[in-house]
């Protein structure tokens, strides 16, 4: 189960991945509309591919807005009903001639970025079996051609085996750098680095580096994350972690000590049991970062040993 400031965050990000897909796929829509009208280039097929492609967004879009907990799976299933619908665009669009072979790069940007890797790997596979299948379609003529340029023939798409073969490894190769690339898309998009912790941006690789010992919890007092000389003083190793054990504390009295540190800008000596029975004094400060909703609140903690 994702915390509110997880929660929240990714929520977020859908939401703006989902406004700006529907904004651009109506801007496309328009812009195939006005080519289909200025000249004798068929684009009512693709308009309607753009169409639909805008009625899934929307769709995931509600199952976003609607969500107050836990994000659902509908988003990543729309995102793979967008690649097929991309395939067919494609396609719509004069195959290699298409403008919108991007739009798989983009797709398998956001799965990979904002879920998970194996789902971006899956995104490849979908992305080059659509678009294997619609070139092989149309050069072998099982589909028809549909040139996206006026006085276009399909003679183009009729190259040496080799040709054809070094065009899939390059599109083999772009879209698995993408998947495993650390994309910039990661400071944008939210994709947990480590199960339990946040995605790292960077301004916290300043915090990774300090001496000094910070750990981030959320409002249920669940550890977010922490810093490397917080990990190695202060480990936290169960799956869905908790500070109940290491502090002596409950989560409701941990909760009332960090408002009462963060508002009165003290600081408070405590000790750390490790699980191996040893103890590490300590001394406790926090800053409250106020989110939205107080669930969305997360506290920073300072936890300075003592020597």
């Amino acid at each position: 189960m994702q915390s509110a400031v997880e929660f929240l965050h990714v929520k977020n990000r859908l939401s703006i991945i989902h406004l700006g897909g529907i904004a651009a796929f109506v801007a496309f829509f328009f812009l195939l509309l006005l080519l289909g009208t200025q000249t004798d280039v068929e684009t009512l097929p693709a308009q309607m591919t753009i169409l639909v492609m805008a009625a899934i967004t929307a769709l995931s879009y509600l199952s976003v807005i609607v969500s107050s907990k836990n994000i659902s799976s509908i988003p990543l299933f729309a995102f793979f009903l967008l690649s097929a619908a991309t395939s067919i665009l494609i396609w719509q669009t004069g195959v290699l001639q298409s403008p919108f072979i991007i739009l798989y790069i983009i797709l398998i940007i956001i799965t990979s970025q904002l879920y998970d890797y194996k789902y971006g790997l899956l995104q490849t596979v979908t992305a080059l079996l659509g678009f294997v299948f619609v070139y092989s379609a149309t050069t072998f003529r099982l589909l028809p051609f549909l040139p996206l340029v006026p006085d276009s023939n399909a003679y183009f798409l009729y190259q040496p085996p080799v040709i054809v073969f070094v065009y899939g490894m390059l599109y083999a190769i772009l879209f698995t750098f993408t998947v495993l690339s650390s994309s910039s898309a990661r400071v944008v998009l939210f994709r947990p680095s480590q199960k339990n912790e946040l995605d790292t941006t960077y301004q916290e690789r300043i915090i990774n580096s300090m001496p000094l010992p910070v750990m981030v919890l959320d409002a249920d007092m669940t550890p977010l994350g922490s810093n490397p000389a917080a990990a190695a003083v202060f480990p936290v190793k169960t799956a869905r972690p908790s500070l109940d054990k290491h502090l002596s504390l409950s989560k409701s009295k941990l909760k009332n000590l960090c408002d009462d540190l963060a508002a009165s800008r003290k600081t408070k000596d405590m000790e750390w049991k490790e699980d191996t029975g040893d103890v590490v004094a300590f001394t406790l400060s926090v800053h409250l970062q106020e989110g939205k909703t107080k669930s969305a609140n997360t506290y920073i903690l300072f936890l300075e040993p003592k020597k």
